[in-house]
């Protein structure tokens, strides 16, 4: 017997500063928000989406505001989906591009036709967050029409250096989340 395809199907979720992202797919949600903001991208035919009260609509690609009460129907198709840190400044570049004034946008921008389809496929498959992390910020780059300087965290930074500069012994988990 095959083995059934949970649902919702999803990937794992990664984390980088200010940007999480997982590939969803066979799932309605119900009516909720986010505190970050979100970016749909498709990967096959399209997927629906209704903000509060609203119709639904059949996306290719959507970037919503933060806290903008919607709902998601994956359509039987496959999402990438990215939420962003509204006060970072991806999310200012693209809310400055696209949402002026609006809750919601539809760039008419034939994103897949831009990526290779094997990029996609590799980072949907293979669980690595440095390919992934790769794929997004080509895909911010694309649609801020510009590469996005997304400024590193000082915080990781310093963290990272007393590890370079120190004998492991000498660290503390402590120490560094004091740091």
């Amino acid at each position: 017997k095959m083995k059934d395809i949970p649902k919702p199907f999803r990937t794992n979720f990664y984390l980088w500063n200010g940007i999480a992202a997982l590939f969803f797919s066979a799932y309605v949600t119900d009516l909720h928000s986010h505190n970050t903001m979100q970016l749909f991208v498709d990967l096959q035919h399209g997927f629906k989406c209704r903000l509060s009260g609203g119709d639904w609509q059949t996306h290719r690609l959507l970037i919503l505001r933060e806290n903008v009460i919607h709902q998601l129907d994956t359509n039987d198709s496959v999402q990438l989906l990215v939420y962003l840190d509204a006060d970072s400044l991806v999310a200012k570049q693209l809310k400055a591009k696209y949402l002026e004034g609006k809750d919601a946008a539809s760039p008419d921008i034939q994103l897949l036709a831009m990526l290779h389809p094997e990029e996609i496929q590799n980072a949907m498959l293979d669980p690595d967050p440095l390919l992934l992390g790769w794929l997004i910020g080509h895909i911010f780059s694309i649609l801020a029409e510009a590469p996005i300087n997304n400024r590193r965290d000082a915080r990781i930074t310093k963290t990272e250096e007393m590890i370079a500069g120190n004998v492991p012994a000498a660290l503390s988990i402590q120490r560094l989340a004091d740091a």
